[in-house]
């Protein structure tokens, strides 16, 4: 059983090593398109945890006729909880030095917090997600899954004492328990699979990422572990050419999921239920000496596992806080995943282990090991909170913050898996008096970014705006996307240009092959999956979603005004940067020529297919390098005010900006219908 969890854990880590959440690389690191979705190996830690528990209730149940809560929730507390307290108390010190107190600092303690009450899932659903961006700055993230775990041991060993109970009036305990817990799990992966699938219960938001952070959702998957324990003595009579055969097919599928399933698709979902069927046949394995059962028993695999605990505590955070520090660096996370192992080995030798083997912490001791850890934590937290929510004496610049109003109210979705039902009205804007029209803008974070402008621009020219744009998905057809949820807004978004029938359509996204370097970066494929794209089929195949848009929107008889994406910066925003330990970060001001050099590839293919009387194209380049202190330069901040709020989005003062050069386009343009 150690094998299997060193394995997991190694997927874990490598994973995290090798690409952020968000599916893609970090900083380039070999291991980011090697193992494309180790973050598998949690789902194999729910299949394990629910065999263990239950096999040593069953135990005890057997030894002593009974269960003892007792006993029960004192291990799991001298198990969990002081390395846990031990990690956040480290971690959160850490945080103080190397985040930002404006935002990424107080968004990890609120999720430490909320690990320490055991609901960091929940915390994690309504804030945010384990793919999105905003994952990849907080180093408590991973903490999700232990809160999953943690309440499905409230659930488990009661919903078994109470089959067992009555099971016991039949004189059927052991069929009560396989009987209640079948259908708990059927239920659970019902309820999975119904969210995969799109379904909202109560209206609720993001199915899919309810599905992957939400505890009723996962419960089938230590349910399929707590199964097997429970039939185990079936198990054990497998022929043991058949137990190496699912040994053999169980690990091989592990290995070939991880390494090949498309972290950009919806998960959970039936690709999970093969995960959790190989990790169940890797465990069944074990009832014999298979091949399969003696590579996982090997000493440093049973040294790895007796550790897997710590090691999954430890190398998150240090991974996030490398990355911060040295954010260009591929070997910062690679680097941290390694040596995340010494903390670990040092928290299992002297906190986890010697706490755990206590059998005298039971009852009150229980209580006040419970008390001290978690209060423990509460103190530390509340006051990390409390300083950075003053910025630990550092001044916070204006107008970093200064951003789009479409994002408050809706009209910008973010999440990949949210609803993409248009807001209404709340989306529309109207000059004074009666519109002459209204301009209609689509597109993805780089279209939101250039919504003040365009709202400034329809208002000057007496025209009326709706807005309805998403991060990551482009209005665009057949442009390359990863999510099924993007598909569903394009088509809603077309829905919507025949609702609004608008006079000017305004199309605004950033490439996915912005340059030859960034391109490397992406695991954009083709259609079959098998071959990755050359820079030149990438920007072909951006600019012939491009044509095709066009073509389309004429044929209703709608002009399109593309505004192009501003000059990206290199390296993390200052924003990010500003910590304790880097009061004062460097402002990006790259040169005007090397930002025109990355986008020159795209930038041209853009303007061949963007031509003809119903088509106008805005350069920000001009408005946004041309007039600071340095015109050979780019800048993100200039008398004073912030033009960016992150490394290629503009804020308002920035967007508007552009707000003349989008008048004029659309003027010629509507001039001309």
């Amino acid at each position: 059983m150690q094998g299997l969890r060193a394995l997991a854990v190694l997927m874990v880590v490598a994973f995290h090593v090798g690409g952020s959440p968000v599916g893609g690389t970090r900083s380039g690191s070999p291991l980011g398109t090697f193992l494309r979705a180790g973050f598998v190996g949690v789902d194999v830690f729910f299949v394990v945890s629910g065999f263990v528990i239950t096999a040593m209730l069953l135990r005890e149940r057997d030894r002593t006729g009974r269960t003892s809560f007792r006993d029960f929730y004192a291990r799991r507390a001298r198990r969990l909880l002081p390395a846990l307290a031990l990690m956040t108390v480290v971690v959160l010190l850490l945080c103080v030095l190397v985040l930002s107190p404006f935002g990424p600092q107080q968004f990890a303690v609120r999720t430490a917090l909320a690990a320490n009450a055991f609901v960091a899932n929940v915390f994690l659903y309504l804030r945010t997600g384990y793919f999105d961006a905003t994952a990849a700055q907080n180093p408590f993230l991973h903490t999700w899954s232990l809160s999953v775990e943690e309440q499905t041991y409230v659930v488990l060993p009661l919903g078994l004492a109470a089959a067992a109970w009555l099971g016991g009036r039949l004189r059927r305990e052991r069929a009560a328990m396989v009987v209640a817990v079948a259908v708990v799990s059927a239920a659970s992966l019902a309820l999975m699979l119904a969210l995969y699938g799109g379904w909202r219960p109560g209206g609720a938001e993001a199915p899919v990422r309810l599905a992957f952070l939400g505890t009723p959702a996962r419960l089938w998957e230590f349910g399929a572990g707590a199964l097997l324990a429970l039939g185990w003595r079936h198990v054990e009579r497998v022929p043991r050419a058949v137990a190496e055969l699912l040994g053999a097919a169980g690990l091989a599928t592990l290995v070939v999921v991880a390494l090949r399933l498309d972290p950009g698709l919806p998960f959970p979902g039936p690709a999970t239920v093969v995960v959790v069927v190989a990790t169940a046949a890797v465990i069944a394995a074990g009832a014999r000496p298979t091949l399969v059962t003696r590579g996982l028993s090997v000493r440093p695999a049973v040294w790895l596992g007796d550790r897997s605990y710590s090691w999954y505590l430890w190398h998150w955070p240090l991974i996030v806080l490398a990355v911060v520090v040295w954010p260009r660096s591929w070997a910062a996370p690679l680097a941290a995943g390694a040596l995340s192992l010494l903390p670990a080995w040092a928290a299992h030798r002297w906190v986890e282990q010697p706490v755990r083997l206590d059998t005298r912490v039971v009852g009150r001791r229980a209580v006040r090991l419970g008390a001290v850890c978690i209060g423990g934590v509460a103190v530390v937290g509340a006051g990390v909170l409390l300083g950075s929510s003053r910025g630990w004496g550092l001044v916070e610049p204006d107008g970093w913050y200064d951003l789009p109003n479409g994002r408050n109210v809706g009209c910008h979705v973010f999440n990949r898996d949210n609803d993409v039902e248009f807001p209404g009205e709340v989306c529309t804007t109207r000059p004074p008096g009666t519109a002459a029209g209204t301009w209609l803008v689509l597109g993805d974070l780089t279209a939101d970014s250039a919504a003040p402008a365009v709202v400034a621009a329809a208002d000057r020219l007496g025209y009326g705006t709706v807005q309805w744009t998403r991060s990551g998905c482009p209005f665009l057809v057949r442009a390359p996307v990863h999510s099924p949820a993007c598909e569903e807004w394009q088509q809603r978004a077309w829905a919507l240009v025949e609702q609004v029938d608008p006079d000017l359509v305004v199309l605004s996204a950033d490439s996915p092959a912005y340059t030859t370097a960034a391109l490397a970066e992406e695991e954009l494929a083709r259609p079959d999956g098998t071959h990755p794209v050359s820079a030149d089929d990438a920007v072909a195949q951006w600019a012939d979603a491009l044509a095709t848009t066009v073509a389309r929107l004429e044929a209703l008889g709608v002009p399109v005004l593309w505004v192009g994406a501003p000059p990206a910066f290199e390296g993390r925003f200052p924003r990010d940067q500003l910590s304790l330990l880097r009061p004062r970060p460097d402002l990006p001001a790259p040169p005007r020529a090397a930002a025109s050099a990355r986008r020159a590839q795209v930038w041209a293919a853009e303007q061949r297919v963007l031509v003809g009387p119903g088509v106008a194209v805005v350069d920000p380049f001009g408005p946004l390098c041309d007039q600071g202190p340095d015109r050979d330069r780019c800048a993100v901040w200039v008398d004073g005010t912030w033009r960016y709020y992150d490394d290629r989005h503009l804020t308002v003062s920035g967007s508007l900006l552009l707000a003349d050069d989008v008048a004029d386009a659309a003027a010629r343009l509507l001039d001309q219908r």
